[in-house]
């Protein structure tokens, strides 16, 4: 169109996407003296024993409220708490008193480190 004298070409139908440039880097940060989850002990790694627990959170709309759970790796058994916010100290009671009847087979808790 433009060769030939046209006036189209500076309003294409297509539009190349444009890349976004800003924006698409981590925000959160990194956590200080992280041990990355490859590092346990290998009988934790092979579900040998029992009272290895892996605890996860699960938070809630409007980034307020969580749940928290701790699963055991060879039984798999889960066991889950509501708490009212997600700040680390709520997080600690929950896990607290959900493994305080279970304290004799209580070995290994290891995190994921997510975020």
């Amino acid at each position: 169109d433009k060769r030939r004298g046209g006036t189209l070409y500076p309003r294409p139908r297509c539009q190349k996407k444009r890349k976004k440039r800003y924006g698409t880097h981590e925000r959160r940060g990194q956590l200080p003296n992280k041990v990355s989850i490859e590092e346990r002990p290998a009988i934790v790694e092979r579900r040998e024993r029992l009272g290895d627990w892996e605890p996860d959170t699960i938070i809630g709309k409007g980034h307020k409220q969580a749940i928290v759970s701790l699963t055991e790796r060879k039984s798999r058994l889960s066991l889950i708490s509501k708490v009212k916010t997600k700040g680390a100290d709520e997080v600690e009671e929950a896990v607290l008193a959900l493994l305080e009847p279970l304290t004799e087979q209580v070995h290994t808790i290891t995190s994921d480190n997510g975020k």
